[in-house]
């Protein structure tokens, strides 16, 4: 009996959300969010973005999998708020953050990976190239991909990831595929820690990693209570108001961090498109971003510091426009 009368207290609270200001403004915007992590999902793909990765005998491909199921987290959140449970929603947002990092972590990895040493290719090519020498150079890079001589523990466990071998990784090795390892590989590239410390991105950052922990731990009273807000709580509008903005944070942080990784990842097909058309691209056009993403920038990222557009401009470094 008294589990009927929960399932229809929620089912009441749903109706009464769903209606409300509170819930439409924040549907509006995390719907944005969902379309424009669609629109990246799908321009990665149109361009062809190709990033393999070699463990042991296995070659893989990094694909968009880790975006497209941020965009079903999202989808998720939204189901929790218009039930008023703002603590499961708020610990599904720490996992959003932590797929979205996961993805920027393992592109980094692997666009850094060097199988062959300076010295290993000089004593490969000699006095000069020829196709006799890039074969023993492919061949070396294979053998030394395959052994795993060259790879460091963050190797390793991106290879586990995409091998789904994780578990059978020590307790030690684990902790590489956390968020704070995550984030301190992340720091090693230059922009990426000087805008970190320029621009005041520590401090929210830091502030929203306590909040999803304070959720996904219950540290407190109050979030537990914050699973069971109604329309009439007085804690509503802040409850929509906070996992708005982290969420919209998080995002804006993530493009960040990938226009710093690899900018190639936001350029628009303009350039493709008109050689798939047998057709001279225009002047640059391999430079230029997609429209969402400069709406994007314009929209979210202004917003955390107007100072942030021009240092992508500035340091990303395929030389992408960002007008």
């Amino acid at each position: 009996m008294d589990d009927v009368h929960i399932l229809s207290d929620l089912e009441q609270n749903r109706d009464l959300i769903s209606e409300s200001q509170y819930y439409k403004n924040f549907k509006f915007k995390i719907e944005k969010l969902m379309d424009f992590l669609d629109s990246l999902s799908t321009l990665i793909f149109e361009n062809g973005k190709i990033i393999t990765c070699i463990s042991g005998t296995k070659m893989h491909i990094l694909q968009t999998e880790l975006i497209d199921s941020a965009i079903r987290t999202l989808v998720s959140i939204k189901s929790c708020c218009i039930y008023g449970n703002f603590s499961d929603a708020n610990a599904l947002t720490r996992k959003y953050r932590d797929d979205l990092i996961l993805f920027l972590f393992i592109l980094g990895v692997l666009n850094n990976r060097q199988y062959l040493s300076e010295e290993q290719i000089r004593e490969a090519v000699g006095d000069g190239i020829d196709i006799d020498k890039w074969i023993t150079i492919i061949e070396l890079t294979i053998n030394i991909a395959v052994s795993g001589n060259a790879k460091n523990c963050n190797d390793r466990c991106v290879d586990a990831w995409f091998d789904d071998n994780v578990n059978n990784l020590t307790w030690s090795q684990k902790r590489n595929l956390s968020f704070e390892n995550y984030m301190t590989y992340l720091k090693t590239n230059a922009s990426i820690n000087e805008i970190i410390v320029n621009y005041n991105l520590e401090k929210n950052w830091e502030k929203i990693r306590q909040k999803l922990n304070d959720y996904t731990h219950n540290n407190g009273r109050t979030y537990t209570r914050h699973n069971l807000i109604t329309i009439n709580s007085p804690d509503v509008k802040n409850c929509f108001k906070e996992i708005t903005s982290r969420l919209e944070f998080i995002t804006s942080v993530f493009v960040v961090f990938l226009i710093l990784i690899d900018s190639t990842f936001i350029g628009s097909t303009d350039y493709v498109d008109h050689l798939d058309m047998d057709v001279e691209p225009p002047e640059d056009s391999q430079y230029w971003i997609a429209p969402f993403i400069h709406e994007f920038i314009d929209k979210y990222i202004n917003t955390i510091n107007p100072e942030l557009k021009m240092f992508l401009k500035l340091n990303n470094k395929y030389g992408m426009l960002i007008d």
